[in-house]
């Protein structure tokens, strides 16, 4: 596993175990869970682009094993899978005020 996956990995059950523990009984737990709250929607947003570039490198560069795993998650719909392919072909090539946008967390 390489070592971008695992740090991944790693930070994402941090914050779950960080939220987990946290409750509100000041207005410094306050501050942190929004703070918390804020980082988290920055990262998700990098996370969506990362997810978008890599789908549209596994596309052009016919990666078609990632584009049929792609279509037949759990996780999403055909309709909702076929979307983000095309999203992350359109993000690479006429989006990319919005890819960088993505890429910033903004």
């Amino acid at each position: 596993m390489s070592e971008v996956v695992q740090d991944l990995r790693l930070a994402a059950r941090a914050v779950g175990d960080r939220a987990r523990a946290l409750r509100v009984s000041t207005d410094d737990d306050v501050t942190e869970i929004d703070a918390l709250l804020a980082c988290l929607e920055e990262t998700e947003a990098q996370l969506a682009g990362a997810r978008l570039q890599l789908l549209a490198e596994a596309q052009f560069g016919g990666a078609d094993r990632v584009v049929h795993r792609a279509r037949n998650t759990p996780r999403s719909t055909t309709a909702t899978a076929s979307a983000s392919l095309r999203f992350a072909r359109e993000l690479a090539s006429r989006f990319w005020i919005v890819a960088d946008a993505l890429h910033d967390g903004s």
